[in-house]
């Protein structure tokens, strides 16, 4: 009965204190308010509360969530709320926390018109040994919306709304040293009699916004045809804000007595958005579709900067075009073109290094072959330019070029061959030309699968990719240097018998840096990777099971470099890396949902170094035990819990060397109740 009222309680606070919603535009792609198939499928889904707390070495979380719906001809009502704390165990004083209540409810007065109260309240926290901030955001918003179709082929949508809007925010923070600050002191006349100078070394800030937004949008389509139709939407918001500050300073004053000032700020600002747009759909089946779609949006906003602890001003203004075009040329052979154009201006009256203008354009088509369900093959190719100005540092012209072709062919019932190549050049190129700079880059993957039984089966693949730096002033091309990455990988996976199974994975893996200068030649270095991975798995019993892995891992770096001038270059090795490890796992069910486990491995690491003929040894030992419980309970609840302990330990390969020991508890568990 406990848990039913308070459940209870929590949804009523969810329902009638703040039903949820979003304060921006109800349009979203081409889905416009409330849509009429809301309302057709009559249900109901129970109330639902999840609780879960999970705890390990370095954090604590506990989280709630509880949702509820009810869809009836008229009537459709949805709610759910979330709660999250996050204790930071390995540090002192360190969490956070954040809930959200959230629903909506829809009425359908009339087979057009519709009504709909939404609504959010969020809160956010944080804190550490001495600071802490919080912030609450409310919305509550009621719109109509009426459908309209005045004659055959158009469709008319407008949908009005006011949302009330409330934002408090709290900040206590300590500056990490001391500053000077000076004030003003006034008289009763409003003029300046002292100015008093105070040490500042901690603030405490609280700002407060109200306000109301007012919205509307409109929709109209127009369908002429069964094959085209043209989609319209506008939108505009306004508010006007009322936002109040108490920014309080503390430190000292000059005689060191202890001193407080407070500046109280009240900004009335109106902010607005505008959106407007239009989309153009054409489905000839004969000669193929596309859609062109031109948008554009304006907005103005004002916000309190906390970190500034002043009034920010806003404003954004973006234009875009959109065309996608697909059409059949051959039978299973497709070709699809997009191409955009788009302008974004953004200006910053407190912050004007973010200040930008980014004018961009992109083109990319698609060729896909499909002629039967054993063979597949596609080719790429991808032009995108954007151009950025205004900006304190960084104005100029981002330029790529992408290429990438890509198929697959069964030749037979057991061979499969599949294969891939990509290949890039990005250059960046800035009004100080001293910056400008290349970047290309290419990849090749070659390989295939071979099945030998449906027990066997294999596959081979063999990669290589390359990366070129170029600066192009000669003053920064000290740092131009190639990359190279040639890799081979294998599978393996075998079946011997009706519950064994062996299953191997194998890489070889060598990278080259190479610098493009000569005078560099005593950078360039080379690093090699094998490895080999091996897993066996059986059912001992029905209800138990046995797993063993192994994992072998050889890596060595070192210079790769030329003796004299013209001569060949040769590997010197650094440093030679052993890693293996061997693990043993068992699993039990001794009961239905429920599992217990334990692990042991032990993991070797061997590090030599040939110039120094030195070498450091590790071995570690680690056990794991555990269980793990899925069950019903109590009707209709669930239960899904885990437990684990871990302890591992290093062997000491000299009497006072530390064991740098572990034991650590993991555990975590969740109920799931519906009502």
């Amino acid at each position: 009965m406990t848990a039913r009222i308070f459940l209870g309680g929590f949804l009523a606070t969810a329902l009638v204190t703040t039903l949820g919603a979003t304060a921006h535009a109800q349009v979203t792609g081409d889905t416009f308010g409330t849509p009429d198939t809301l309302f057709s499928n009559a249900s109901r889904t129970p109330v639902s509360y999840v609780t879960s707390y999970e705890r390990d070495v370095s954090t604590g979380t506990w989280t709630q969530t509880l949702s509820y719906s009810l869809v009836r001809p008229r009537i459709v009502l949805s709610t759910s709320g979330d709660y999250a704390a996050v204790d930071m165990i390995g540090g002192r004083g360190l969490g956070t926390s954040s809930g959200d209540l959230g629903g909506k409810l829809s009425y359908r007065a009339h087979k057009n018109l519709y009504l709909n109260l939404d609504g959010t309240f969020n809160k956010v926290s944080s804190h550490d040994i001495v600071s802490e901030s919080s912030q609450r955001r409310n919305r509550l918003k009621v719109s109509s919306q009426y459908n309209i179709a005045p004659i055959r082929c158009v469709t008319l949508r407008t949908l009005l709304s006011s949302e009330f809007q409330q934002d408090h925010t709290i900040t206590v923070r300590p500056l990490g040293y001391v500053s000077a600050r000076t004030y003003p002191v006034v008289n009763a006349a409003g003029d300046t009699v002292r100015t008093d100078t105070l040490f500042v070394s901690n603030q405490r800030d609280s700002t407060f916004m109200s306000g109301r937004q007012d919205g509307l949008s409109a929709q109209a389509e127009w369908k002429p045809k069964s094959w085209f139709s043209m989609l319209t939407d506008v939108t505009g918001t306004r508010v006007l804000p009322k936002t109040k500050s108490y920014l309080r300073d503390f430190g000292h004053a000059s005689d060191n007595s202890p001193g407080e000032h407070v500046t109280p700020t009240l900004f009335e600002s109106p902010n607005d958005n505008e959106l407007y747009r239009t989309k153009l759909t054409y489905t000839g089946l004969m000669v193929g579709a596309g859609t062109l779609t031109l948008s554009q949006g304006r907005s103005n906003q004002q916000f309190f900067e906390q970190l500034l602890r002043n009034q920010e001003h806003l404003s954004t203004d973006q234009r875009r075009a959109a065309l996608h075009a697909e059409r059949p040329v051959f039978r299973g052979t497709v070709f699809s073109l997009d191409g955009t154009l788009d302008r974004t201006l953004s200006q910053y009256a407190l912050r004007t290094n973010r200040s930008s203008l980014v004018a961009g354009k992109s083109l990319h088509t698609n060729l896909t072959y499909l002629p039967s369900p054993y063979s597949r093959a596609a080719l790429e190719f991808e032009l995108d330019d954007h151009r950025n100005s205004r900006q304190l540092t960084g104005n100029g012209l981002n330029r790529t070029r992408f290429l990438q072709a890509n198929g697959a062919h069964r030749l037979t019932q057991r061979l499969t061959i599949d294969a891939v190549g990509t290949v890039s050049l990005t250059s960046y190129l800035y009004e100080d030309s001293v910056l400008d700079q290349d970047n290309v880059r290419s990849y090749i993957n070659v390989g295939g699968g071979y099945r030998v039984s449906s027990s066997c089966s294999t596959t081979v693949h063999f990669s290589r990719s390359e990366g070129h730096i170029v600066a192009i002033d000669a003053s920064r091309s000290g740092n131009n240097n190639i990359q190279s990455t040639y890799q081979l990988d294998a599978t393996l996976r075998l079946a011997l018998g009706p519950t064994l199974r062996v299953g191997q994975n194998y890489l070889l893996n060598a990278v080259y840096q190479i610098y493009d200068l000569e005078a560099a030649e005593s950078r360039n270095v080379l690093s090699r990777i094998r490895r080999i991975d091996t897993t066996v798995s059986d059912s001992i019993f029905s209800f138990a099971t046995l797993q063993l892995i192994h994992n072998f891992l050889f890596r060595d770096s070192g210079s790769f470099t030329r003796s004299s001038p013209g001569a060949d270059r040769g590997y010197s090795v650094g440093s030679e890396t052993y890693q293996q490890s061997v693990s043993a796992t068992v699993n039990l069910t001794p009961a239905a949902g429920i599992q217990m486990f334990a692990t042991q491995s032990l993991g070797n690491t061997r590090i030599r170094f040939p110039a120094t003929r030195s070498e450091t040894v590790d071995n570690r030992w680690t056990l794991a035990i555990g269980a793990t419980i899925n069950r019903s309970m109590l009707g209709n609840a669930n239960l899904n819990g885990s437990v684990q302990h871990v302890g591992a330990y290093t062997e000491r390969i000299n009497p006072g060397d530390p064991l740098r020991d572990q034991d650590d508890w993991i555990a975590g568990v969740t109920l799931t109740k519906d009502f």
